[in-house]
């Protein structure tokens, strides 16, 4: 357990154990925090951080699982982090992204807090699921080829793109994704998107399709259009049409 841990200098930190963070978390230019010195598959370390995560180096994440646990206030995350499985906790706080870049291999799921999703950018490079009561929150998303990125809970908002070049659907129980941008948002990419329930509410410019989409459940335009040129919406046998007007 640390208050606030700081790396800097050259060279590999490794987590010889389960690490608690009570404060902010500081990776250094130049340095490496492994979460374990072997590459087996119970490399499965826990690091739990409380205030700001700030990486500024390259953290390798193995088979283990972050959680970011702050109490109270915001704490803010920044920089390139690719994660395995990201939780989010903390009842009563905001989780801040800013402009940061985060890449997850596993899971994402949000337990409690408020997900604020700035500018930043999710890159989806393993197969996971988009998990947890309170609401999942992106501005710009990107699915990587090979990659099922499975919605198991309701509750997922993106405020600008869905690049999609492998698989975004639901699991069981139709769940709801709404694209909620202030600016012209578009979901493109080489892969198969599918969504339960898609709510489109975007009046600046609404939404453009560069590929075809399916919607199981219901579409409902609260505001904005979507655009689909030669592209295909496809609305499924027990689903249904609201809002919007011609």
């Amino acid at each position: 357990t640390y208050n606030n841990l700081n790396t800097s200098g050259s060279g590999t930190k490794t987590l010889g154990g389960d690490v608690i963070v009570g404060g902010n978390l500081t990776i250094g230019s130049g340095t490496v925090v492994d979460v374990s010195s072997t590459n087996n598959s119970l490399n499965i370390r826990a690091l739990s951080v409380a205030g700001n995560w700030s990486n500024n180096g390259t953290f390798t994440p193995r088979s283990g699982t972050v959680t970011l646990t702050g109490s109270s206030g915001t704490q803010t995350i920044s920089g390139s982090t690719t994660f395995n499985h990201l939780t989010i906790n903390g009842t009563g706080t905001t989780k801040d992204f800013g402009s940061s870049t985060n890449t997850i291999n596993g899971n994402l799921t949000v337990t409690a807090g408020v997900m604020n999703a700035g500018t930043s950018t999710f890159i989806f490079n393993g197969s996971g699921s988009l998990a947890g009561a309170n609401a999942k929150r992106f501005y710009d998303v990107q699915i990587n080829s090979g990659v099922t990125t499975t919605i198991s809970s309701d509750q997922v908002f993106i405020a600008r793109n869905l690049i999609n070049n492998g698989i975004y659907t639901y699991s069981s129980g139709v769940k709801k994704t709404t694209l909620n941008g202030s600016s012209a948002q578009s979901i493109s990419g080489s892969g198969t998107t599918t969504f339960g329930d898609l709510t489109v509410n975007n009046s600046s410019g609404g939404i453009t399709l560069s590929q075809d989409v399916s919607i199981d459940g219901a579409l409902t335009l609260t505001s904005g259009i979507i655009s689909a040129a030669t592209n295909k919406v496809t609305i499924g046998a027990n689903g249904s049409v609201s809002g919007g007007s011609n």
